[in-house]
């Protein structure tokens, strides 16, 4: 899944309320965040396994 920014994937979050608990506890998850995420997702994210790559340099 692709969202912009880290305003974007919180509401998803939120958007998907107990669901996303109820799936945590019956599977795994793993995510890859491109960018400079927000110190709220980030502890948000705190326990999951997610992989943060900053940017570096670009044309």
């Amino acid at each position: 899944m692709m969202v912009k920014g880290s305003d974007a994937l919180m509401e998803h979050m939120g958007n998907l309320g107990p669901v996303l608990g109820q799936l945590l506890e019956i599977s795994s998850f793993s995510g890859e965040i491109y960018g400079d995420p927000s110190l709220e997702l980030k502890k948000a994210l705190d326990g999951m396994d997610v992989a943060y790559f900053s940017y570096l340099q670009g044309l």
